[in-house]
């Protein structure tokens, strides 16, 4: 959309409205920005959850080959593994949350701007 959609519609408007074009793409560029900033960094949490329940679980791992009867090991082993679902459960919603308020907002700028552009036509 960036790249094939956004730029003819700005075109088009910005015969009619510069301005509102100039805004509209302030908008949308820093909307990238903070994207990207935010999954980044919630990217780079989950990920280091996973590091440590990696490790936790390779701890056990080793536990249970050397033991195979380890009942305690065995329940923290699948403990690691609800932790895990639930975690990255978690990791798709903030997700689908965030991809949402993005579009959300982009939506929103390029609407306002079509509504700029229509008042200027009457």
């Amino acid at each position: 959309m960036n790249f094939y959609i956004l730029p003819k519609i700005l075109r088009t408007i910005s015969e009619f409205s510069p301005e509102g074009t100039k805004e509209v793409k302030n908008k949308i560029f820093i909307l990238t920005i903070f994207a990207a900033i935010f999954l980044f960094f919630v990217n780079f949490y989950f990920l280091s959850i996973e590091r440590n329940l990696k490790e936790e679980e390779e701890k056990l791992k080793r536990i249970l080959n050397t033991n195979p009867n380890d009942r305690l090991a065995k329940d923290k082993l699948d403990q690691i593994e609800r932790k895990r679902r639930n975690y990255f459960g978690l990791a798709e919603i903030v997700f689908i949350i965030a991809v949402g308020i993005i579009i959300g907002f982009l939506a929103q700028s390029l609407i306002q701007l079509l509504y700029n552009f229509l008042g200027t036509i009457k």
